[in-house]
C-alpha cells in the first residue's frame, strides 16, 4: 500500500529543516518519490518521514547496513 507522506530532513546543528513531499510504501517501508528541494546547507543531522501526523526515522540504506524493519523507513 503507498501513502502520501512528508520527507523531513534536519541540517547545521537543526537550524535548517527542509521538508518536501514523499511516497511510502507501507509493506516494505520504503520511500519513494521524494520531492527534492535546493537548500544551502552543509551537515546533516538526521531525517525522518511524517504519516498522519507522526515521526519515523528515514534511513538511507546506502549509508548504513543497521535498519530496524519495525521503526524506520528507508530510501536509497
Amino acid at each position: 500500500m503507498i501513502r502520501k507522506a512528508e520527507f523531513t530532513s534536519v541540517w547545521d546543528d537543526g537550524k535548517t529543516k527542509v521538508t518536501t513531499s514523499c511516497e511510502v510504501d507501507l509493506k516494505t517501508r520504503e520511500i519513494v518519490a521524494i520531492e527534492k528541494k535546493e537548500a544551502d546547507v552543509k551537515k546533516l543531522d538526521y531525517q525522518y518521514i511524517t504519516i498522519d501526523g507522526k515521526a519515523y526515522p528515514a534511513i538511507n540504506l546506502n549509508d548504513t547496513d543497521d535498519f530496524d524493519e519495525k521503526t524506520e523507513f528507508w530510501f536509497e
